[in-house]
């Protein structure tokens, strides 16, 4: 996932077929080991990266969006909302 978060087509599916296996046979292995789901994981990764390119670069939020892999700028505004409290714009100027 590591790899692979940044491109917006890379999903569960992808995964499963990278892994040659079952979705839900990742998704219940994954949560086992981890005590996440891979998709929140994978959630988690593309916010990491938008969070750091929100502090470090002065790239519009558009564009930051689709370099952490969301295929959606208002989803990636929204999960930034959720998580920080903040929308991107007023995160990055805090």
């Amino acid at each position: 996932m590591e790899e692979n978060f940044a491109d917006p087509r890379f999903d569960m599916t992808a995964l499963a077929n990278r892994l040659q296996v079952h979705r839900s046979t990742l998704f219940r292995r994954f949560l086992s080991a981890y005590a996440i789901t891979p998709s929140n994981h994978l959630l988690n990764l593309r916010l990491q990266r938008g969070l750091t390119l929100l502090q470090t670069t002065a790239l519009p939020v558009q564009e930051i969006a689709v370099l952490a892999g969301f295929t959606d700028p208002g989803y990636f505004s929204r999960a930034i909302r959720k998580a920080t409290g903040r929308p991107p714009g007023r995160f990055r100027n805090h």
